[in-house]
C-alpha cells in the first residue's frame, strides 16, 4: 500500500491555508490590501501638517487605519466599509477606536466618493461642514 508521507501532507496543507486565508469571505475587489495615504488636500490646498505616515488596509468589511510614529511605534484604529457603486462609507463608530484626527475623517459615518480606484491608486472625495477633503492613495 503506498502512503504519503506525513511531511508532504504537512506542507501541503500550509501552502492552501496561506493561499486561502487573505480574502476572507470573497474578493472584494481592487480596494483589498494595504494603501499608503500620501497627501490630503483641504478644499484643494496640500494639508502641510501631514506627514505621509499613514496606511489603510481593507478586507472583508473591516478597515484599519495605521499610523506609523517615531520608532516605528504605530497607532490603530479600526472601522468597517460599505461601497455602493462610487461611494464608500468608512464608518468609525466603535468608541474605543475612533478615526485618527490627522484625517480629518468624523465618529460615524463618513461618506466617500471615489474618484479613482484601480490596483495602483485611490481617490476619495468627502465635503464636510469644514469643506471638501481629498485623500490619495497608493498601492502599498
Amino acid at each position: 500500500m503506498n502512503r504519503i508521507p506525513v511531511y508532504k501532507i504537512l506542507f501541503l496543507t500550509i501552502i492552501v491555508t496561506l493561499l486561502s486565508c487573505t480574502h476572507n469571505n470573497g474578493d472584494i475587489g481592487p480596494l483589498f490590501g494595504q494603501w499608503k495615504l500620501t497627501e490630503i488636500l483641504i478644499n484643494d490646498k496640500p494639508d502641510q501638517n501631514y506627514g505621509g505616515n499613514i496606511f489603510f488596509a481593507f478586507q472583508n468589511d473591516v478597515t484599519n487605519m495605521r499610523m506609523v510614529c517615531e520608532h516605528n511605534e504605530t497607532i490603530e484604529k479600526y472601522g468597517h466599509w460599505e461601497q455602493n457603486g462610487d461611494i464608500l462609507l468608512l464608518i468609525y463608530d466603535d468608541p474605543n477606536y475612533l478615526p485618527l484626527p490627522e484625517t480629518y475623517f468624523n465618529t460615524g459615518v463618513n461618506t466617500c466618493e471615489i474618484i479613482t480606484l484601480n490596483s495602483k491608486e485611490l481617490i476619495l472625495k468627502r465635503k464636510s461642514d469644514n469643506g471638501t477633503y481629498t485623500y490619495k492613495f497608493k498601492k502599498w
